[in-house]
C-alpha cells in the first residue's frame, strides 16, 4: 500500500519551501520549561519545521535558583541571547505561553527585525509590561477562588516580598490542567519548578519607537482557562489589539489538552504570515496508512480553511475504498469514520485516484476536535454502498 501524495501547483511548492525555512521558537510560562512543548515540537519536527524550545533562567534544564533571579532581564536572558545570536537575515515565529508572553513582548521591542510573527497562547500580552495597577489586574493570575494554592519562596528574607512561587501539587491539575490527559498533568507535577515571581512582576519594557508594532501579533484564547481567565485575555486584547484572534476549547495548557488544534492554528498563522493564504488543487491521495498504537507518520494534505499545508499525521481512522469495500474494514459491521455516501462520490474518489472535501475535511474535524463526526453509519447503508461501487466499476470500466 503506497503512501504517495502528489502536488503539482505552484502554491504547493511554495508551502513546501516555506516549511523548510520556517523556524518556530517556543517559550514556556512560569514554572514550566522547554519540556511542556514536547507534543507540539514532535508534530512540527515530523513535518520538517525547525523548532527551538527555550528554557528561561531557573526553568527546565537551567539549574539557577528561582529565589536568586530578581530582575526580568535576568530571567529572560536565555531568550534574548538566543535572539541576538540569530543571523540578521533570519526571522522566527515566536510563540509564548502564559507568562512567556512577557518574554515574547520584550523580544519584539529589542529584535523586531528578527521576528516574523509573535503568537500569544493564553498569554500575558502587555505592550509595556506591568506599568499600572490595571496591567497587574489584567496580566497576573488571580487564583484566590481556589484558596491557599501557592508555595512561596523568600530569597530576600521573610519580611520581604516573595521571590518565587509554585502552585501546590494538589491544586495543579484542578487549576492548570483540568482538561489535559492525566499522564500529562502527572508529568507536569514531576517537572514544574518554582518560578521567579518577583522578577516577573518587575517586567517593564522601554518602548523604542514603534519597534514592537513592526511585529504582527496573533492571540490564541483559551475558553476554560483558570489561570489567565477569559475576561483577562479580553481586557488585554482591548488595550493592545492583535491582528488575529483564535479561540481554543481548552484549559490553560492547550499544548496538552488540545495539541492538534494548537498545532493546526500555528501552521495556519505561519502560512498566513508568509502570504500563503491560497489553496492548491489536490490531485491525489492514495494509501493512507493507519497506526492505531499512536502517532503514525504518513503524509496527508490538511485543509486549514483556504490554506493547504502538508503535514504528517497519525491515526485518523482514515481509509480509502478498494474493490468495493474500505481497505480497513474487516466486516460490513465496522463503521466508516467519515462521509462516504455513494451518491456523493465519483468513481475516481471511490478508486483512490482523488480526494474530495469530505474525505479530507471529516478526518481533519475528528483530529482537531477529538470527536467523531455526527454522521450515522448503518450496516444496510454499507451494503448498498458496496453494491453501488461494484456497479460503477463494472459499468464504467474504471481501472486502478
Amino acid at each position: 500500500m503506497g503512501d504517495e501524495v502528489t502536488m503539482t501547483s505552484m502554491a504547493g511548492r511554495e508551502i513546501a519551501a516555506d516549511r523548510k525555512k520556517t523556524h518556530f521558537v517556543l517559550v514556556h510560562g512560569i514554572g514550566g520549561g522547554a519540556w511542556c512543548w514536547y507534543k507540539i515540537r514532535c508534530l512540527m519536527e515530523n513535518c520538517g519545521y525547525k523548532v527551538s524550545c527555550i528554557d528561561l533562567k531557573g526553568a527546565g534544564n537551567d539549574r539557577s535558583d528561582a529565589d536568586s533571579i530578581l530582575s526580568f532581564d535576568d530571567y529572560n536572558r536565555p531568550l534574548l541571547d538566543f535572539m541576538s545570536a540569530l543571523p540578521d537575515n533570519e526571522k522566527v515565529i515566536l510563540v509564548g505561553h502564559s507568562a512567556g508572553g512577557l518574554s515574547v513582548t520584550q523580544a519584539t521591542h529589542k529584535f523586531p527585525n528578527k521576528i516574523r510573527l509573535a503568537v500569544y497562547v493564553a498569554a500575558t500580552m502587555l505592550k509595556s509590561g506591568y506599568l499600572t495597577d490595571q496591567d497587574v489586574k489584567d496580566g497576573v493570575p488571580d487564583l484566590s477562588q481556589f484558596g491557599d494554592v501557592y508555595e512561596l519562596g523568600f530569597g530576600l528574607g521573610a519580611e520581604q516580598p516573595p521571590t518565587s512561587a509554585i502552585v501546590k501539587k494538589e491544586f495543579q491539575r484542578k487549576i492548570i490542567y483540568q482538561m489535559s490527559p492525566q499522564e500529562d498533568s502527572t508529568l507536569a507535577a514531576m517537572l514544574l519548578r518554582p518560578g521567579p515571581i518577583l522578577a516577573l512582576t518587575s517586567a517593564r519594557f522601554k518602548e523604542e519607537g514603534d519597534s514592537a508594532e513592526k511585529v504582527g501579533r496573533v492571540y490564541v484564547r483559551t475558553m476554560h482557562d483558570n489561570v489567565i481567565k477569559p475576561e483577562q485575555q479580553e481586557a488585554m486584547l482591548k488595550k493592545w489589539p492583535a491582528s488575529h484572534v483564535h479561540v481554543l476549547d481548552s484549559d490553560h495548557s492547550p499544548f496538552f489538552s488540545a495539541p492538534f488544534s494548537l498545532f493546526g492554528l500555528l501552521l495556519k498563522v505561519a502560512a498566513t504570515s508568509a502570504g500563503l493564504s491560497h489553496g492548491y488543487k489536490l490531485n491525489r491521495i492514495v494509501g493512507i496508512g493507519q497506526d492505531r498504537t499512536g502517532l503514525g507518520t504518513r503524509d496527508l494534505i490538511l485543509a486549514c480553511n483556504t490554506i493547504f499545508v502538508e503535514i504528517e499525521l497519525g491515526d485518523l481512522s482514515f481509509c480509502f475504498l478498494e474493490k468495493g469495500l474500505p481497505r480497513n474494514l474487516t466486516k460490513l459491521q465496522d463503521p466508516i469514520p467519515f462521509h462516504m455516501w455513494n451518491f456523493r462520490m465519483s468513481p475516481e474518489i471511490v478508486l483512490g485516484k482523488a480526494a474530495d472535501w469530505w474525505s479530507v475535511g471529516i478526518p481533519l474535524y475528528e483530529m482537531l476536535t477529538g470527536k467523531p463526526n455526527c454522521l450515522p453509519h448503518f450496516t444496510k447503508q454499507l451494503e448498498d454502498q458496496a453494491k453501488y461501487i461494484s456497479c460503477k466499476q463494472r459499468d464504467k470500466g474504471y481501472k486502478r
